[in-house]
């Protein structure tokens, strides 16, 4: 389960990509069965104010609207290695692309695409490491 929380203050539009380490981008949100990712419209709110928004969910409550997938173990023939993917957010006050991109894509053709949304949007961008551990 990945679940991000954003700061009481956040507004704007949330946008979420996993990028692999075989080359691949797939997009988290918006995505063509999630499509919302207005901050105000998304997400719970908890006792403190944050937004929790869950991005995946476990393999075993996986339906057709929501993404699960399972940390890969070390696979030496496909050099799938833990540590060489990386999950992006970025938050923008407008939306980065006009429309939807494709769920899965090359990551050359998605960053060829991001560029110039990057330099549109000017997103706030915040770094934070990925930790994957069992929920409380």
């Amino acid at each position: 389960v990945i679940d991000l929380v954003l700061p009481p203050e956040s507004s704007g539009y949330l946008h979420v990509f996993y990028a692999d380490s075989v080359g691949k981008v797939n997009q988290f949100l918006p995505r063509n069965n999630r499509e919302e990712n207005a901050i105000d419209r998304i997400g719970t709110v908890d006792e403190t104010g944050q937004r929790i928004v869950q991005l995946s969910w476990p393999l075993a409550e996986h339906a057709s609207q929501t993404l699960a997938f399972e940390v890969p173990a070390e696979n030496p023939d496909e050099n799938l290695f833990l540590g060489k993917n990386i999950m992006v957010a970025l938050v923008s006050q407008t939306p980065l692309f006009d429309e939807l991109q494709p769920f899965e894509e090359g990551l050359s053709v998605f960053v060829r695409d991001l560029e110039p949304a990057l330099q549109r949007a000017k997103p706030a961008v915040v770094w934070r490491f990925l930790i994957t551990k069992e929920k409380p």
